[in-house]
């Protein structure tokens, strides 16, 4: 049974004043020795006023499982790569962010491919003969040790020896 702040000081001044030993008056109260001296401390501390009830609850949560999943869902959702979502975060397709995303990265990717290719001519110009830059497969050597005037050993085979 729960016990206001104005009742246990009523069962406090009751013992205080009892000409019986305070365990027997306890008794016939019905009331725990233990929970009887806790509440005579704290009035002692803090007066009327620290027989308030306190909250059960700790002031400090010490189980912090909630906070993990929540964290746990936070990355799921917004930070992870789904690659059944083509590659893009739940929020982002929930929200309708997908397509765009999606779009955005083929337009990268084919900017990125045309630069590498112009790259890949410009230097293969760099290191070709007039002729190799004209007709690349059939100038285009086997290996870099290959020098027979220009002409590969590979379009020798492919001309035959009728044409060398």
């Amino acid at each position: 049974m729960r016990y206001s702040a104005f009742e246990k000081l009523e069962i406090i001044r009751i013992v205080e004043q009892s000409p019986l030993p305070a365990k027997r008056t306890l008794d016939q109260l019905g009331i725990a020795r233990r929970t009887f001296y806790r509440w005579y401390d704290r009035y002692l501390e803090g007066g009327p006023e620290a027989l308030e009830d306190r909250p059960s609850a700790p002031s400090r949560v010490w189980n912090r499982i909630a906070s993990r999943i929540e964290a746990f869902v936070e990355h799921y959702d917004h930070q992870r790569y789904h690659e059944s979502l083509e590659n893009v975060t739940p929020a982002d397709a929930y929200f309708g962010r997908a397509p765009v995303i999606i779009q955005q990265r083929e337009r990268s990717k084919r900017q990125t491919i045309e630069h590498r290719r112009s790259r890949h001519r410009k230097l293969a110009a760099q290191h070709q003969t007039p002729d190799e830059a004209r007709y690349p497969l059939i100038y285009a050597p086997i290996c870099a040790k290959c020098s027979h005037g220009g002409q590969s050993a590979r379009r020798n085979r492919m001309l035959g020896p009728a044409m060398e």
